[in-house]
């Protein structure tokens, strides 16, 4: 989710908008899953569509504000198990200035803000393994965890303030950090734990829609494709099958080859 309105609030420079959209959408790709990238203000229609039980996962990215509509739409969607992922001041700004309070009311996870500028580093072990992600560039305000009732699950990699949060809220997990850029890995274990289906962990952008499933390989060698039920796999343009009635398949690719599959 990224936030036409919210444009206003950055500096026409690098330090912060390559981390929050540029460089997190390189970790978006790399998911392993098919994605949307939605303007806040679609929300209202995403929640109207007859598919939109199958996201699981939603990354509010940009969005430092938030119109009373869209905060509306997003409590409609906050539900049937799905996590919310918040990245660094999502919400926050408000007709009365920047607000920790705004920012809490829609995350349900209260921060602390500090009007000085700093780099944004975090270390997360939640995966399992550790995993260093933010940027290193000075950038204001800052905001750091101060919710007692909620997990922590990363901290400051300098001043070992908490910086990746979640809390169990009514039907929905929210999860929030303080740095931008989120890694693959990190967006896997999430995505996976709100019930989403990842057709594979190697790092390579997969789309899908219909019967039609494609795949741009991030790296060389053998990778195992899962699939989220039993089909026949075509190649989409020789028809040729690839696979009979498999639940996964395997296939050898060179970096940079898009494939293109059906399935029935």
């Amino acid at each position: 989710m990224v936030s036409d309105s919210s444009l206003a609030y950055f500096r026409h420079d690098s330090a912060l908008c390559d981390a929050l959209l540029t460089w997190q959408m390189a970790e978006v790709n790399a998911l392993g899953a098919p994605h949307l990238a939605l303007r806040a203000a679609d929300l209202p229609y995403l929640a109207a569509q007859p598919w939109a039980d199958q996201i699981r996962l939603l990354l509010f990215l940009d969005c430092v504000e938030l119109s009373d509509a869209e905060r509306e739409a997003i409590r409609a969607v906050a539900r049937d198990g799905r996590t919310l992922a918040w990245v660094y001041a999502a919400g926050l700004a408000t007709p009365a200035g920047f607000d920790p309070d705004g920012q809490a009311a829609i995350t349900g996870i209260r921060v602390k803000l500090e009007e000085r500028a700093g780099p944004l580093m975090v270390d997360s072990y939640l995966t399992g393994m550790r995993l260093r992600y933010g940027t290193d560039r000075e950038i204001a305000p800052l905001l750091h965890g101060d919710d007692a009732d909620a997990q922590i699950h990363g901290w400051e990699a300098y001043r070992g303030q908490p910086a990746l949060l979640s809390k169990d809220m009514d039907g929905w997990l929210s999860i929030w950090s303080a740095a931008p850029c989120l890694p693959a890995e990190l967006l896997r274990h999430l995505a996976t734990r709100a019930g989403a289906h990842l057709y594979t962990d190697t790092g390579d952008q997969v789309m899908a829609a219909g019967n039609l499933l494609a795949l741009h390989a991030a790296s060389p060698g053998l990778r195992q494709i899962r699939l989220p039920n039993t089909v026949t796999v075509y190649d989409a343009y020789s028809g040729e099958v690839v696979a009979e009635t498999v639940d996964a398949f395997k296939v050898e690719m060179a970096r940079g080859e898009t494939a293109v599959w059906r399935v029935k």
